[in-house]
């Protein structure tokens, strides 16, 4: 009787914690057929005017494990293990996201490799932001794409340190830290002189979110080593306000690799509900590059059909128009390849699940 008394007794004792801790999988999938043409007369050989491939368009395909301990005290530890997976590849390891953070009444910390400063600001506009028509700079592609969440600054780097306040009236703020990380891999890692390069970056967000509004605005600025490299700056902006019948949603980036050069992306979305779990969206964007003969502009129409809570269908139709001797843009998850003075189109259908 003892024995079985201590045993509950154990088991007890080993249970409370394990409760007191949640751990969740998850993800997102998103596979759709896609046909694009760049608008330019590439020979077949070298890059098909007219490609049909798999593509992830409504949203970036991921894996991860997220989950909270209860420390008593009104404290708490969260943290997330999150990766890409590619529209035809495996598992890319952890990569997007690998980091602890400590919660309570003071707002957060946290530590490790996440997001810092303005690069979510494409969250503030509907669904349809994600569609087909995203645009990457030729000049700009290492710095941002036109919702601010690309290959840039704060995208995705290690080293960081983040304390995010509490709600304060519907106001949020988040300040981060990033220290010296190599932002490149093989020989771009090393400037001329064969200097490894890395980077030190600092960013601050503010959020307002209140009822149907929301809106934001950020800046990250990174200071780099190497004699062939310079400091940079990300700024943006974004406000979104859903009238029930419909949202709207609007987002200005403003991007400088260098104190000569200065991208400009606009991002107009609207998206109108239509009754039985149908959704119309539209996107129009635009991008200039100052005093580099460089602008485009695109938009995107599609339609999507939630057959559930966590699965839609959907399809898209996108299209961008490249001005002057120096605009390449291309449409962003399409496929196709950015050309100068090129109009390119882009359509497909496809699945989203998340879980």
């Amino acid at each position: 009787m003892k024995k079985h008394i201590i045993a509950a007794a154990v088991a007890a004792a080993v249970a409370v914690p394990a409760m007191a801790q949640n751990v969740q999988v998850y993800g997102v999938l998103d596979q759709a057929i896609v046909r694009a043409d760049d608008g330019s007369a590439r020979a077949a050989a070298n890059q098909p005017k007219i490609n049909a491939n798999l593509q992830s368009l409504l949203a970036t395909q991921r894996l991860g494990v997220r989950g909270s301990e209860d420390l008593g005290g009104g404290l708490k530890l969260n943290f997330v293990l999150e990766g890409g997976l590619g529209a035809q590849t495996a598992f890319a390891g952890f990569a997007r996201a690998q980091y602890v953070e400590l919660a309570g009444s003071f707002g957060s910390v946290s530590i490790g490799w996440r997001d810092l400063g303005t690069t979510n600001i494409d969250d503030l506009v509907s669904q349809a932001g994600n569609l087909g028509a995203m645009m990457t700079g030729a000049d700009g592609a290492g710095i941002t794409n036109i919702t601010g969440n690309g290959d840039g600054l704060g995208n995705d780097n290690s080293n960081k340190i983040i304390y995010t306040t509490p709600n304060m009236g519907g106001f949020t703020a988040e300040i981060g830290y990033s220290a010296p990380h190599v932002i490149a891999s093989g020989a771009a890692s090393r400037d001329a002189n064969g200097t490894v390069v890395s980077e030190t970056q600092t960013g601050v967000r503010i959020d307002y979110a209140q009822g149907p509004l929301k809106a934001a605005f950020g800046i990250t600025k990174g200071a780099s080593t190497g004699a062939t490299n310079t400091d940079r700056k990300l700024t943006a902006a974004g406000v979104s306000y859903d009238l029930g019948v419909a949202s709207f949603g609007y987002s200005l980036v403003k991007a400088e690799p260098t104190a000569a050069i200065e991208h400009k992306y606009n991002l107009f979305s609207a998206k109108m509900p239509m009754g039985d779990g149908l959704a119309l969206h539209g996107v129009y964007q635009t991008a200039q590059t100052n005093g580099a003969d460089e602008k485009a502009e695109g938009y995107t129409i599609a339609v999507t059909k939630a057959l559930s809570k966590r699965t839609t269908l959907y399809g898209a139709y996108s299209a961008i128009e490249n001005r002057g001797a120096n605009a390449g843009y291309a449409m962003r998850g399409t496929g196709a390849i950015g050309t100068a003075n090129a109009d390119g189109v882009a359509y497909g259908v496809g699945v989203n699940h998340s879980f």
